[in-house]
């Protein structure tokens, strides 16, 4: 019988040792018996077609095995042996098995990923902190923060300390604001107009070496504010400083080693106001928030349960005060009088 031109070329091109390949890289010799003699029983092929060459031992795998998965005649993927071509075969097979999820994967360019995930950059710290010299011996506290509620408004203050020192010439004051910006603009002030305290021009410098990781909450203030009856027993600096030092949890902590230690129970003198309905009005500031008002505040709301209000009030010494109780009352009043 003889054999078309067209047939001999084709066979003469052909290895015979890798045979006939499958649009997935697969060989003719490596499918099963059902699929091999299925490909090979068409009518139109049986006389022109070569027996087929026996099948090659590959380094990727020893004996094929018959898959499980859907899809005739598709082997398994190999185990990755760490040769390209094994890893390719894989992934062939991998995508033609699974379609779904290699259409979702979408593998962003290097520089798009550094992009989106940039590397942590140091932490951003909150310069809120000044540093006070050239005060004189008799100055304290109280000088000072008078001293800047006076010139300014700035910033509420935070924390106001004086640092000890062995000689009167090297005292210090170290005053933190609730804001970085007040203390850039004490700072400002200080250089350019004349910033004085008891009559003596201190040095104003920002303190670069503290700081924070946050700033001071807005609500918050060193300063209580208390409105009741002017009758009310113990409603007076005196008698709440009894309570506050009498109270077993506050003495406890200041014998312990707490930042109460710096101040106790000090504070600026308190100042009293008579409101338009007769109750009486006490602002008491003190030098520190979180280790003094805020601790304060709740041992005299245990105290006075609901005879006495007690909340946080207005800083002298920062720009724009809080909308206090004091202030909501005098609007009700004023608007029932325009009712009436």
């Amino acid at each position: 019988m003889a054999v078309p031109t067209r047939s001999l070329g084709f066979l003469s091109s052909a290895r015979p040792s890798i045979g006939i390949r499958s649009p997935v890289g697969r060989t003719l010799q490596n499918l099963p018996a059902a699929t091999r003699s299925n490909s090979s029983s068409s009518p139109s092929d049986s006389s022109s077609s070569p027996p087929p060459a026996p099948p090659t031992q590959s380094s990727s795998s020893s004996s094929p095995t018959t898959s499980t998965s859907p899809g005739v005649g598709i082997n398994p993927p190999p185990k990755r042996s760490g040769s390209f071509e094994g890893v390719r075969r894989h992934v062939v097979l991998d995508r033609i098995e699974n379609p779904s999820k290699w259409s979702q994967m979408h593998v962003l360019p290097p520089w798009q990923a550094r992009a989106n995930n940039p590397p942590p950059g140091p932490e951003k710290k909150y310069y809120r902190s000044v540093r006070i010299n050239g005060i004189t011996e008799n100055t304290t506290l109280t000088d000072i923060i008078n001293a800047i509620a006076h010139y300014g408004p700035f910033e509420k203050i935070a924390s106001a300390s004086m640092r000890p020192a062995s000689h009167p010439a090297h005292r210090e004051a170290v005053i933190t604001f609730s804001r970085e910006s007040g203390a850039r603009q004490l700072v400002r002030f200080a250089s350019i107009e004349r910033f004085e305290i008891n009559g003596v021009r201190p040095f104003v410098a920002q303190n670069m070496s503290n700081g924070f990781h946050q700033e001071v909450n807005k609500s918050l203030s060193r300063v209580l504010y208390f409105v009741g009856d002017p009758n009310l027993p113990n409603f007076n600096e005196e008698g709440m400083r009894k309570i506050l030092v009498g109270h077993s949890a506050l003495v406890g902590t200041i014998h312990k080693k707490s930042a109460l230690y710096k101040w106790g129970f000090e504070s600026m003198p308190a100042t009293y106001t008579e409101r338009w309905d007769g109750k009486k009005i006490m602002q008491w500031p003190f030098f520190d928030i979180e280790y003094q008002a805020k601790p304060f505040m709740l041992v005299l709301r245990e105290y006075f349960k609901h005879d006495l209000l007690i909340t946080m009030g207005h800083d002298p010494c920062e720009r724009s005060p809080l909308k206090h109780p004091e202030a909501v009352l005098q609007r009700g009043q004023a608007e029932k009088g325009q009712a009436n």
